[in-house]
């Protein structure tokens, strides 16, 4: 787990902010795929600086339909425990890929949604 002293923090910006002003994922789902029946239930991140679980609840952005076979989600989460606002950017997809944009690159994940969010967050953020 990273310790939220050693995170790094960047200044809060006006994307940030127009973020947190948006409705909570929890509202947005599920993400339903008419293509193949596949639907995302649950939307899960993790702390970039203590690791604390942060629920779709908790996470504001929004969902956006490019294509009927994928949903592009952006939103921000400020954690209650470390009070360090986390950037999310996530692509799913009607075959269950999870997309994460982390530092600059896209990493792929297959599998079922509720695992997919934890070896995404895993990956994200380092935590073993």
């Amino acid at each position: 787990m990273r310790n939220s002293q050693h995170a790094q923090r960047s200044p809060v910006t006006a994307r940030d902010r127009e973020l947190v002003a948006m409705p909570s994922l929890a509202c947005q789902l599920p993400i339903a795929f008419t293509t193949t029946k596949a639907t995302w239930t649950e939307i899960e991140g993790q702390c970039e600086g203590c690791g604390q679980g942060l629920s779709a609840a908790r996470m504001r952005g929004h969902v956006q339909r490019p294509t009927p076979s994928v949903a592009t989600i952006e939103a921000v989460a400020i954690c209650t425990e470390c009070n360090l606002l986390t950037r999310f950017v996530f692509r799913v997809y009607d075959d269950l890929r999870l997309m994460v944009y982390r530092d600059g690159h896209w990493k792929t994940f297959f599998g079922r949604p509720q695992a997919l969010w934890l070896r995404a967050a895993r990956w994200v953020f380092g935590l073993h």
